[in-house]
């Protein structure tokens, strides 16, 4: 599931804080404990990582379904969902008031190039 894989890039633990900050407009996300930038470029570097990794890194026991269609759906619902949430850190990032002064030291992607990756472009 997309939350192994956030599990494995440390982002599952800093997701509520970003999904509350979104949720604030005015918030500098910068200053939250764990979102500093830091701490969310080694997040976001770990995430690369697992991003790039070769065979079933996204869904590590999809062998495990039996059924090809099954496994080829979870796979995709899996990627759809980690590249959704790559877009809202990325907007939330980018956002003016989040106060990320270099913003692209800690998301050397962007959420387009993440969907390509991931094979799931347009959907």
């Amino acid at each position: 599931s997309a939350n192994l894989f956030f599990a494995r890039c440390d982002l599952l633990p800093r997701l509520d804080a970003l999904r509350t900050a979104a949720e604030q407009p005015h918030l500098r996300v910068s200053s939250v404990v764990g979102l500093e930038p830091l701490a969310l470029a080694g997040a976001m570097r770990a995430f690369d990582a697992q991003l790039f990794q070769s065979g079933d890194a996204l869904m590590p026991f999809a062998d495990r379904v039996a059924s090809a269609d099954m496994r080829h759906r979870a796979r995709q619902g899996t990627a759809a969902a980690i590249a959704a949430t790559y877009r809202d850190i990325h907007a939330l990032v980018n956002r003016d008031e989040s106060g990320y002064e270099d913003p692209k030291a800690i998301l050397t992607h962007s959420p387009e190039e993440v969907e390509t990756l991931l094979d799931v472009a347009g959907t």
